[in-house]
């Protein structure tokens, strides 16, 4: 409970910084290069994942830049640079920019951009809150590469999405109370 990661760099690791079975947990203001899996991950309420950098992640298949489960808050991070690899397992595998899953987040004032499609039918998501009860997705810039499919992604139309700027995907906004988003296909 109630550790902290701050101001470090950390790069080619298949979790940059991992964190969870805990409360109060905060990673901050840290770097995170060429990891492989995933940028930054946290699972534990009442945590929060903010100021970081998270360039270049991928190298395997089902790649996230930062994700965040129970009541993680997720604030003014830059994910850069989101790679998967087809296997012969998985020939269709997604990248994720935020994703977020249980227990009311906010998600504000992140910028996401470069996630990469590879396959044919590989799932490209900036911001996915799918499996989240009552989300607050604001004033995030989230910009597509080609053949991105969402902006930001709900499961329940009681998580608002609100003030984001989407630009170049496919669907700007699914399953979301999205009032007052900026888009551009």
């Amino acid at each position: 409970n109630n550790v902290t990661v701050r101001n470090c760099r950390v790069d080619g690791f298949r979790f940059g910084i991992l964190l969870q079975n805990g409360a109060g947990l905060e990673a901050s203001d840290n770097r995170l290069n060429q990891n492989t899996l995933v940028g930054i991950f946290v699972a534990g309420d009442n945590s929060l994942i903010k100021g970081n950098t998270v360039f270049d992640t991928g190298g395997r298949d089902n790649t996230i830049g930062i994700e965040g489960l129970g009541n993680v808050d997720i604030i003014g991070n830059l994910v850069s640079g989101v790679k998967p690899v087809a296997t012969s397992f998985n020939p269709q595998p997604s990248a994720v920019g935020i994703a977020s899953l249980y227990d009311n987040p906010t998600i504000s004032g992140n910028r996401v951009r470069g996630l990469v499609k590879a396959g044919e039918h590989s799932l490209v998501i900036a911001i996915n809150a799918a499996g989240v009860d009552r989300a607050n997705i604001h004033d995030n810039d989230l910009t597509a590469s080609p053949g991105s499919r969402y902006g930001v992604l709900c499961s329940d139309s009681r998580s608002v999405a609100v003030h984001n700027i989407i630009n170049g995907f496919e669907t700007p906004v699914f399953g979301c109370a999205a009032p007052d988003n900026t888009t551009n296909p």
